[in-house]
């Protein structure tokens, strides 16, 4: 699966994805830290199949509505406790399938989740 991470999650996440086996991208390190809300929502719709962010503006889905091949994670998860971050979205991605997540806005906790 490919993933799109937003740079308000660690650096250290997209490892611990790509050890999943997914195709694993980072704003900061596709060289897009600080462009717009809108510029990264776009992006995610290039080819990926779950984009994940801390930003409250994505719970937004009149703005930035989950696509048919498109789901969003929001994180609440703070990008100072990177280890909790990933560990749960590795937990999610073993033990939902696919179909559940993708084309849903999912609001992810340390203690659980909710898929929209």
């Amino acid at each position: 699966m490919r993933i799109l991470l937003d740079e308000n999650i660690a650096l250290s996440v997209q490892k611990a994805l790509q050890g999943l086996g997914h195709q694993v991208d980072h704003i900061k390190t596709l060289g897009l830290g600080g462009i717009a809300n809108g510029e990264v929502y776009e992006k995610a719709l290039q080819g990926y199949h779950l984009f994940v962010t801390n930003d409250r503006h994505f719970l937004n889905s009149d703005i930035f509505p989950p696509r048919p091949a498109l789901g969003i994670v929001f994180l609440r998860i703070s990008m100072a406790d990177p280890t909790k971050q990933s560990d749960a979205l590795k937990t999610f991605l073993t033990i939902e399938p696919e179909v559940r997540f993708i084309g849903h806005l999912t609001i992810m906790r340390s203690d659980g989740f909710e898929i929209q």
